[in-house]
């Protein structure tokens, strides 16, 4: 005798909101800050992405496309 399971699909609207709000909101520095790795994963992020900035007004120290590789 098989179970069978029942499937959610992945791309229903709803189930897409929700992780959408969910996601957003895990971006909060309290949140980040629970899990030390992921902090510095935070700031890290932050961090490439203001010198990806920088390098696109022309004070950058590296070529705008390799800071962009590393934010990505």
């Amino acid at each position: 005798m098989t179970k069978k399971i029942s499937t959610v699909a992945l791309l229903d609207r709803s189930l897409f909101a929700r992780a959408t709000v969910d996601s957003i909101c895990k971006l909060s520095p309290q949140d980040q800050s629970r899990n030390p790795v992921m902090f510095v994963v935070y700031v890290g992020s932050i961090l490439t992405t203001v010198l990806y900035i920088q390098t696109l007004t022309g004070t950058g120290e590296a070529p705008s496309g390799f800071i962009l590789a590393i934010t990505l």
